[in-house]
């Protein structure tokens, strides 16, 4: 996870997730195993992304 990312203290991530810069991932958002997210993307209140 990048050092400038955002993310909600309630958002699970998976193992081997790679969160880029200015990332911001909200509330109750589960993101799985292996997924990789880019930097300045947004991912909304309760999504479930990845495996």
């Amino acid at each position: 996870m990048h050092q400038t990312a955002v993310i909600h203290p309630t958002a699970l991530i998976g193992s081997n997730v790679s969160i880029g810069p200015y990332a911001v991932i909200d509330r109750n958002v589960e993101i799985g195993d292996g997924t990789t997210i880019g930097p300045h993307v947004s991912i909304g209140f309760e999504v479930q992304i990845g495996k």
